[in-house]
This record gives structure tokens, C-alpha cells and sequence, in this order.
């Protein structure tokens, strides 16, 4: 009877109050799916019906209503041993450089400074391996530089050295890899939706490999990081990378038959890119002077995580060649 006793204690004792940003998100619902009934999550958003009922009706889910990119202080009243820190604006032709300052860099800082207030223990923040930039011909590792040079790059390299520099007890930096897997929307996700267009763009450089990762492996990092905390910076990607020749192969194969039009994307492209960016911005017809942006496409990321691999003790199970459509 003590035995019992003493092993619901422990049980109970282990039960943490995460909060978590970014939480109807791909990466946030699958992760919330995976640790509700373990863990007590208390949401941060912008609306309570982002989630699906059975979250929403949880009895250790809770919602907060409260936009990051406001100029609001974030304030609540309960004791919260872990942030997990996933919201953000991503990088797509539609957001402006202010979009990704107000809501990457003030809103990382707001939670920052409530975690210093509220003593929070752990703190952990989704970036991504854009903060690289394009250094082709190289496995890059955490201590490489971060030459990063898009709106969104520049936001996520601003919004790490916020929590480096926080005096948080233990702040976990994800460097997250290209995420794949079923509702992503990512470099795989947007090169398949142009297939099945018939469209393949190919950059000058076909050759430079690029890391990926698949959405699940990348929650179950998350889990770890939650439970077993490790302070520092982690890329996160599955150990095999792929050049654009190799991807173009083998997203053909599970996407589309038959032809495909390649249109080369090089400096001529960009160029013209460039000036038609410039024109419908001086004609305001659009407000972002980087509203058709190809630099994401030219952009291939090699990352080593091996760190990462053998900190968490956890090594990625979903291959890109496999059959990861509906997972």
C-alpha cells in the first residue's frame, strides 16, 4: 500500500505547467496532442477556437487570449515551470520586415522578461537553421557564424540573443531544420504544390544539400527538452541531407508523372524579381517592397545534428525517401 502510495506521489510531483505559444500551429497541436494528458499547457494565442474541441474541453488545457505582437505587457497569474516558445511569423512573401521584428524579436522579449519576473526555470524557443544563411559546402554546427540575411533569418538571430542574454536559468535555442510532414507548409510542401502545377524551380546551385526534418521527430525533441531539460543551442534535422537534384527526384516520384517545366532561378530572375517588387511597391499596389521573394528557394541549409542526437538521446525516425505523406 505505501509502495502504490509513494509511485502516485511521484506521478503527481511530475506533473508540469508548460506555456506554450504557438500551440494551434502544426508543430504546437502535435505536440499538445502528445503531452496532454501528462502535462497541464496553458496556451497563449490569438484565438481560443484555433483549437480542436478535445483540447479546447481538456481538462488541463487553458487559453490565454493575448497577441504577441501587440504592445500589451503579458501578464498571468499561474506558476509555470517551462515556456515552449513556438510562435512566430515564418517566412513567406506576404509578411513585412516590421511583421517579423514585432512579432519574433518584441514578442520573444515580452515572454523573456515575464520569465525573469515569474522565475520560470526553463525556457525554450523554436529558431530555425536560416540563421545560417547560404554556406554551401559545409555541415554547419552551432558555433558557425550566422550570415543569415532574409527578414526572417535576421528576426530569429535577433530573438536567440534575447534569451542567450536573458540570465534564464536554462534556455533550450532549437535551430530547426526544414519541417516536412502532413499540413506543413513548408520548402517541401510549397516545391510540391508547384509539381502538381507542372512547375519545378531550380536554382544555379543544384548540387548544395539541405537538412529536413519531419514534423514528428521534431515534437518528440520538444518532449524531451520539456522533461529533461539541456541548456544551449541544438539543430535539429535528420542526419541525411539532400541536394536539389536528389529532392527534385524524389518529390517527382510521390508527386506528380509524366513532364515538369524547370525555370531556372538565378541572378537574372532575381533581378527582374527585384525591379517588379520595386514597381508595384512605387505604384502601391502592394505595401511589402519584398513581396515576390525567391531568395527562400536559393537558400540551402546544411546542419549537422549530431549535438542535438546526443544530448536528447534521440535519433530522427522519418526519412524523406519513406512514406511520410499522412503522418
Amino acid at each position: 500500500m505505501y509502495t502504490i502510495l509513494g509511485i502516485k506521489k511521484v506521478q503527481e510531483l511530475s506533473i508540469m505547467n508548460i506555456l506554450i505559444t504557438g500551440g494551434s500551429g502544426v508543430i504546437g497541436s502535435r505536440f499538445i496532442s502528445k503531452v496532454l494528458h501528462k502535462h497541464k499547457l496553458i496556451a497563449v494565442g490569438k484565438s481560443f477556437s484555433n483549437f480542436p474541441e478535445f483540447v479546447r474541453l481538456h481538462k488541463n488545457f487553458k487559453f490565454y487570449e493575448f497577441d504577441l505582437g501587440s504592445e500589451n505587457r503579458f501578464v498571468i497569474q499561474d506558476r509555470i515551470d517551462c515556456i515552449l516558445h513556438l510562435a512566430g511569423v515564418v517566412s513567406g512573401s506576404s509578411n513585412k520586415t516590421e511583421d517579423y521584428m514585432r512579432t519574433n524579436v518584441l514578442g520573444t522579449n515580452k515572454l523573456v522578461i515575464f520569465a525573469k519576473e515569474n522565475k520560470v526555470p526553463t525556457f525554450i524557443i523554436a529558431s530555425t537553421a536560416s540563421v545560417y544563411g547560404h554556406q554551401p559546402g559545409k555541415k554547419l554546427i552551432e558555433t558557425d557564424r550566422l550570415l543569415g540575411n532574409t527578414d526572417y533569418a535576421i528576426s530569429k538571430i535577433d530573438a536567440e540573443r534575447l534569451v542567450q542574454l536573458s540570465g534564464i536559468e536554462t534556455y533550450t535555442i532549437f535551430r530547426i531544420a526544414s519541417v516536412f510532414g502532413k499540413d506543413t507548409k513548408g520548402f517541401i510542401s510549397k516545391l510540391q504544390r508547384l509539381l502538381k502545377r507542372k512547375l519545378l524551380p531550380f536554382p544555379e546551385d543544384s548540387e548544395s544539400k539541405k537538412s529536413f526534418i519531419h514534423v514528428l521527430d521534431v515534437v518528440e525533441f520538444l518532449e524531451r527538452a520539456v522533461e529533461n531539460p539541456k541548456k544551449g543551442i541544438f539543430n535539429l534535422a535528420h542526419p541525411e541531407a539532400f541536394s536539389f537534384s536528389e529532392l527534385a527526384v524524389t518529390l517527382k516520384s510521390k508527386t506528380v508523372s509524366g513532364f515538369v517545366i524547370r525555370i531556372l532561378i538565378g541572378k537574372l530572375l532575381l533581378s527582374v524579381v527585384h525591379k517588379i517588387n520595386r514597381i508595384l511597391y512605387f505604384l502601391r499596389i502592394t505595401k511589402n517592397p519584398k513581396r515576390i521573394d525567391l531568395r527562400p528557394l536559393l537558400e540551402f541549409v546544411e546542419v549537422n545534428p549530431k549535438k542535438a542526437i546526443q544530448q536528447f538521446a534521440y535519433l530522427p525516425k522519418i526519412h524523406l525517401n519513406s512514406d511520410w505523406e499522412h503522418l
